[in-house]
């Protein structure tokens, strides 16, 4: 159809709707919204829709961080629980030790295993992700960090400890006993790996809470981290010498080729510095753990005088106690300082004997009363029974009522070395309860009178650092040690009778830091006045019998001063010097049986410079046939003067 066509053609209609059929209606469309109604369409509803979400995000996120808060809180509260039911069994552990030593190994045994338990599930609860997540978080973290450092440092502690303490079954066994004079040297370097691991877990523990910042803890945290950081240095030195001697105990006992030493009894009735004269002593002959006596002597008779001295003595030495330190056998011990003795002796023995020797061993009778516990009496060959009960009383004072004119000596010698022969061949060929022996000597190292010095360099300089070396100590910082030591003045054997009670207190401050200490020693002639022999009357020096004629020697602190001394509160003269660097003074004492009398000393202590808010002086005694009463009192630090 053309264009003409289409535009002539009419317009199309509709077609007509019947009468009876209604008109369709159009669909119904949606109201409009009125103009407050916006639609989720709209910019106003899409705003209401996200904010609803937003919402409940941050509630969502509120639970999770409430959760989280939460287990945080309930895994701190763990760590807490735990170490404090370990810091019980320390305190169970420190009472057993205290009450048995090591005679229980089944109770230790069982308290190691639980204090381990508890330490490992503190630090389970500490090494939680979402815990050490937390320690970010400031000031809160902090605190949480060192709870943390806290609960590592326990639990490094703790892990060693029952190997540790399975080693008291060995002990229980008699696996570390000498055998037919032998020792096991496989069972021996097993517990020196035990106190190396020991060493090892106590030096990392403090590593881990000594760089602990203090400065945002709260009260219970911050005391906790002070007390591991002032205590765990003490343990470390404990735990260092129990190295040491664990790296020497091989060598020592043979285990790289045969080793001599010199066994020396201190007779405590003729005290010196470090205990008594050099008495008698035996040749020790020690290859692969196999022990056996090659000589013996008495230092008096078989070492005599050397004419001129056997080493050249210094002025400062010579100042105090003369150069007799390197003329007689029986006075090298002058000086408190046991290597120097050890060592003179060891020279004076190898110049009249021709033998060389690896060591001086020096022990005294209160050690082999504390040895004979375990064992049965001793039976010496005229009849005389030997133990823990009368060995300190017969071997310092009955041998010299049996054997009691000058011309007895060497009948007196002669029976001793028989003596220590028998008690060597009792406590070397088995038998006994190594763990009762162990118990009932523990103490005897602190009190000096197990002392060991090596003629090798290297050994000798590991020894140095531990109790066993008897030297007068460098006073590692904040333990300032304060000596009371004594020397016989009258060549008699009435130190047997000798007692004592020493106390040493804090007074003022120095503006420098440094601390004034009072000294109080007081000594007491406890003799009979009668029935006593003439051989230990001695009374030399002084014509008065029973008169107990004492030296006193008083050291100072190192770096530190000594100032007046008195006796019963009256100024008197003293002989003043040093020795290994120490201020030292010396008095007179002459009591005759029921005397006693007081010395007292001013010294100061120099600031312990380590920080330290208590400080725990040292008093160094020389050790007697009785327990000296001594105490010496713990004291706050001392703050320098600001400029």
């Amino acid at each position: 159809m053309s264009t003409e066509e289409a535009a002539a053609r009419p317009a199309e209609q509709p077609a007509a709707v019947p009468p009876d059929e209604p008109a369709a209606v159009p669909p119904e469309q949606p109201a409009a919204a009125p103009p407050d109604e916006p639609t989720d369409k709209s910019p106003i509803g899409a705003g209401r829709k996200r904010r609803r979400l937003r919402g409940r995000i941050l509630l969502g996120l509120g639970i999770l961080l409430l959760a989280v808060v939460g287990w945080v809180g309930f895994r701190a509260y763990q760590a807490y629980h735990h170490l404090t039911a370990a810091k019980g069994v320390v305190a169970d552990l420190q009472t057993e030790f205290d009450s048995h030593g090591i005679s229980e190994p089944d109770t230790l045994i069982a308290l190691a295993g639980k204090l381990r338990d508890e330490a490992a599930a503190a630090r389970s609860a500490v090494d939680d992700p979402l815990y050490r997540l937390a320690t970010v978080v400031p000031w809160l973290g902090d605190n949480l960090d060192a709870v943390g450092q806290v609960s590592r440092a326990v639990d490094a502690v703790a892990a060693p400890l029952p190997a540790a303490a399975e080693l008291t079954r060995s002990l229980d066994a008699g696996h570390l006993l000498p055998k037919n004079g032998a020792m096991d040297l496989a069972v021996v370097q097993s517990g020196a790996t035990s106190m190396l691991a020991m060493d090892g877990a106590v030096k990392q523990a403090q590593a881990l809470v000594a760089g602990v910042d203090r400065s945002h803890l709260v009260g219970p945290v911050d005391d906790a981290v002070a007390l591991f950081q002032q205590e765990l240095p003490r343990v470390e030195r404990m735990t260092d010498a129990g190295a040491r001697l664990g790296r020497l105990v091989g060598p020592m006992l043979g285990a790289d080729g045969p080793r001599t030493y010199l066994l020396v009894f201190q007779n405590l009735a003729e005290p010196r510095a470090t205990g008594g004269i050099f008495g008698s002593y035996a040749a020790i002959r020690i290859d692969d753990g196999k022990m056996s006596i090659t000589a013996q002597g008495a230092a008096s008779r078989d070492i005599p005088v050397f004419d001129p001295p056997i080493e050249k003595v210094d002025a400062a030495t010579t100042s105090l106690y003369t150069d007799l330190v390197a003329r007689y056998p029986t006075d090298v011990n002058f000086t408190p300082d046991f290597p120097s003795a050890a060592s003179t002796f060891a020279k004076m023995y190898t110049a009249r004997t021709g033998s060389q020797v690896d060591g001086v061993v020096a022990i005294d009778p209160m050690v082999v009363s504390r040895m004979l516990v375990a064992h049965d009496p001793i039976t010496l060959a005229d009849g005389q029974q030997l133990d823990s009960a009368n060995a300190v009383e017969f071997l310092l004072s009955g041998i010299y009522q049996q054997f009691p004119r000058s011309g007895d000596v060497p009948a007196r010698d002669a029976y001793l070395g028989a003596a220590t022969a028998a008690v060597f061949q009792a406590l070397t060929s088995g038998g006994g309860d190594l763990r009762v022996t162990v118990s009932n000597t523990k103490d005897m190292v602190d009190q000096r009178r197990v002392l060991i010095w090596s003629a090798h360099p290297t050994e000798q300089a590991e020894i140095l650092t531990t109790a066993v070396s008897g030297r007068l100590p460098d006073d590692p910082l904040g333990v300032p040690s304060v000596g009371v030591f004594v020397n016989d003045g009258s060549g008699s054997k009435l130190g047997y009778y000798l007692d004592a009670i020493t106390r040493l207190s804090a007074t003022q401050c120095h503006p420098d830091g440094s601390r004034q200490l009072a000294l109080s020693a007081t000594f007491a002639n406890d003799a009979p006045k009668t029935g006593l022999s003439p051989y230990v009357l001695g009374g030399v020096g002084t014509g008065k019998p029973y008169q107990l004629r004492t030296n006193i020697l008083l050291f100072a602190p190192t770096g530190g001063s000594l100032g007046a001394v008195l006796v019963d509160g009256t100024a008197v003269p003293t002989l003043r010097g040093t020795d290994h660097g120490r201020q030292v003074a010396v008095v007179t004492l002459d009591l005759m049986p029921g005397q006693k009398a007081t010395v007292t000393a001013d010294l100061a202590a120099p600031d312990p410079g380590d920080g330290s808010t208590l400080v725990d002086p040292r008093l160094i005694t020389t050790p007697g046939p009785r327990l000296w009463d001594n105490h010496a009192e713990r004291y706050p630090a001392c703050a320098p003067a600001t400029p």
